[in-house]
């Protein structure tokens, strides 16, 4: 019996830890930017989330309509300013760990892990996940992945916050 407990010990703290806290439930993102596909772009419009307007020859907006901020989108889509287009998105969030690309500790209950992580969006432009952006000196960025703060709280890992910095 001891050997069965020991071996469900939530206290390792690993790829697959993180991959349980991060994917076991929603996650509340409150203005996080999200990068699109050129495939989610124009599926995103063909389903009328957004409506494109060109805005110069290397600039355009994706105005959000009713139907993409049901589907929890805060924010008129971009497209020129980045590699990528992107968005942001608000509210309660299924997440997909990517990859873990570093876990590093703040402190003896403190971990930061900075990974890609996609979004999981309820339709079916979005049957890959929307990759979540890094924040590099207070901007997002798509050149950087984003950081998870986690805690250490009764012998067990939780997830704390994004951080940004």
């Amino acid at each position: 019996m001891c050997l069965a407990l020991t071996g469900c010990s939530n206290g390792a703290f690993d790829e697959s830890r993180i991959r349980y806290l991060l994917e076991n439930g929603t996650i509340s993102l409150n203005g996080e930017q999200v990068i699109l596909s050129q495939q989610q772009l124009e599926c995103g419009a063909r389903a009328e989330l957004w409506e494109l307007e060109n805005l110069g020859p290397l600039r355009s907006v994706g105005r959000l309509t009713a139907r993409g901020r049901e589907l929890k989108f805060d924010d008129d889509v971009q497209i020129g300013d980045m590699k990528m287009p992107y968005t942001q998105v608000r509210g309660a969030f299924p997440l997909q760990l990517i990859e873990v690309q570093t876990i590093k500790d703040e402190g003896a209950k403190t971990k930061i892990v900075e990974g890609k992580v996609g979004v999981r969006i309820d339709h079916s432009c979005f049957s890959n996940p929307v990759q979540l952006m890094g924040v590099r000196h207070g901007k997002f960025t798509q050149e950087f992945p984003p950081r998870f703060q986690f805690v250490a709280a009764d012998d067990d890992w939780q997830f704390d916050s994004i951080a940004h910095n």
